[in-house]
C-alpha cells in the first residue's frame, strides 16, 4: 500500500479504478440491454455474445496504439480516450431518454467505445509501470489489478441496482461521470515517457521493432500467448456466460445477476490484495501455470453443480485465481521488458484480448444450441489443455 502514497502512481491508479467502474458497469448493462431487447428472438444469446465481440472488435489496432503510446504523451492519450468514451456513454443515455435507441445504435456506440479502450488500456498500464521503480513493478501491478477488481466488484453491484432502479439511461449517465473522473486523474501526474532508444523511428518500424523484441524473449512471448489463450477459454465465463446463465438458467433480475457476477469480483479483489502484500519476483512461472489451471478447474466445477451457495464459493475461488493469473502476466511483461518498449508490449497484451471477442460470440451461439452450462465446462477443459501446451513449448516459463 505504500506505493499509493506516491502521487503519480496514486493518480494513474485512480484513473484505472474509475475506468474499471465505467467498463464493468457498461459491460453488464450492454449485455443485459441486448438480452432484454431481443428476448423474443432465438438469436438472443448469440447477440448477447456479439455485443462483446463488437466491444473488442478493434483490438488488432492495439499494435498501433502501443507504438503510439511510446511516441506521444501517455497522460494526454489516456485522458483523451477516457473523455471520448464518456461522451459516447452520454449519447446512449440521450438516445434512450428520447426513446429512439435501436439495437444497431447500441452496437455502433459500444464498438466506438471499445476503440477508445484499445488506445487507453496499454497506455495506462505502461504509465503505471513508469511511475514506480522496476523492483516494485510486481507489487504495483498487484495494486493496479486490485483496483480494477474493486472497480469490477462495485461496478457490477451498481450496474444491476442502477438498471433496475433508474433504467439503462440513468446507468449510462453514471458511466459518463466515471469516465470523466478517470480522464482528469492522469493530468495531475508529473511522470514523463521513458526516453526511446530511437526517437526518430517511424511508427511502422517501431511496431516491427516491438515484434522482434518479443520474439527474442521466450518469457515475453510465452506470457503473451497465455494471455491470448485464456481470453479464448476463461474470460467468456464471467464476462459473457455468467450473465447469460443468470438471465436464462436461473431467470434472475438484473440486480441478482449482477450480485452473482460481483461474487467473482470479490474473490478477484481479495486475491489482488493478498498477492500485493506477498508479491515477490519468485516462482512467477509456476504461480501463473497453477493459477490458470485452478481458475479453469473452477469453471468445470461450476458447470456441474446445482446448489447456489456452492456456486458462490466456486466464483470466489475462480475470481482469486483469475486475479493471480493477470497479475503474473503483467508482472512478467513489464518486469522482463525494457521501459522504452512497454507501450508496444502492452499493445500486444491488449491485442491478446481479441480472441475473447471471437470466443464470446461463438460461446453465445453454442450456449443457444447446447446450453450455457455445457459451454462453461467445455471452455474450462480447453483452458487447462491450452496451459499444458504452453508448458511444453515454452520451458523457460517453468524456471522463473
Amino acid at each position: 500500500m505504500k506505493l499509493l502514497r506516491q502521487k503519480d502512481f496514486a493518480c494513474i491508479w485512480c484513473s484505472i479504478f474509475f475506468t474499471g467502474l465505467a467498463n464493468f458497469t457498461e459491460q453488464f448493462v450492454a449485455i443485459w440491454l441486448v438480452l432484454e431487447l431481443t428476448s423474443d428472438s432465438p438469436w438472443s444469446l448469440f447477440l448477447g455474445g456479439a455485443i462483446t465481440f463488437v466491444r473488442l472488435g478493434f483490438a488488432p489496432l492495439s499494435i498501433l496504439s502501443g507504438a503510439i503510446a511510446d511516441k506521444v504523451s501517455r497522460k494526454l492519450l489516456v485522458t483523451t480516450m477516457q473523455w471520448i468514451a464518456g461522451l459516447l456513454g452520454l449519447l446512449v443515455a440521450v438516445l434512450i431518454f428520447l426513446d429512439i435507441l435501436e439495437l444497431w445504435h447500441l452496437f455502433v456506440i459500444v464498438c466506438l467505445s471499445g476503440l477508445s479502450r484499445i488506445f487507453e488500456m496499454p497506455t495506462a498500464q505502461a504509465l503505471a509501470s513508469d511511475s514506480v521503480e522496476t523492483a516494485h513493478i510486481t507489487r504495483a501491478m498487484a495494486l493496479v489489478n486490485g483496483g480494477r477488481n474493486l472497480s469490477m466488484l462495485l461496478g457490477l453491484f451498481l450496474a444491476g441496482v442502477l438498471f433496475d432502479t433508474f433504467g439503462p439511461q440513468g446507468t449510462f449517465m453514471v458511466i459518463f461521470f466515471f469516465y470523466g473522473v478517470a480522464g482528469v486523474a492522469p493530468l495531475l501526474m508529473k511522470t514523463k515517457n521513458p526516453l526511446s532508444n530511437n526517437p526518430t523511428e517511424s511508427i511502422l518500424k517501431s511496431i516491427w521493432g516491438g515484434f522482434k523484441y518479443v520474439k527474442s524473449n521466450q518469457i515475453l512471448w510465452a506470457a503473451l500467448l497465455v494471455a491470448a489463450l485464456i481470453n479464448v477459454s476463461g474470460f467468456t465465463f464471467h464476462q459473457t456466460l455468467l450473465p447469460m446463465f443468470a438471465k436464462v438458467v436461473i431467470e434472475s433480475s438484473a440486480t441478482k445477476a449482477s450480485m452473482l457476477m460481483a461474487t467473482f469480483a470479490v474473490g478477484a479483489f481479495v486475491g489482488s490484495i493478498v498477492l500485493s502484500s506477498l508479491a515477490r519476483n519468485r516462482n512467477q512461472g509456476w504461480t501463473l501455470i497453477l493459477s490458470v489451471i485452478a481458475w479453469h478447474s473452477m469453471m468445470i466445477l461450476f458447470s456441474m453443480i446445482q446448489i447456489y451457495i456452492v456456486w458462490v464459493l466456486i466464483l470466489l475461488a475462480a475470481g482469486f485465481f483469475w486475479a493471480s493469473t493477470l497479475i503474473q502476466i503483467q508482472s512478467l511483461l513489464l518486469g522482463k521488458s525494457d521501459p522504452s518498449y512497454r507501450g508496444r508490449i502492452q499493445g500486444l497484451r491488449t491485442l491478446a484480448i481479441y480472441p475473447h471477442a471471437v470466443s464470446a460470440a461463438l460461446s453465445g451461439l453454442m450456449a443457444g444450441i447446447f446450453g450455457v452450462s455445457h459451454v462453461v465446462m467445455f471452455n474450462g477443459a480447453l483452458g487447462i489443455l491450452f496451459m499444458l501446451a504452453v508448458i511444453i513449448i515454452a520451458p523457460k516459463l517453468r524456471n522463473i
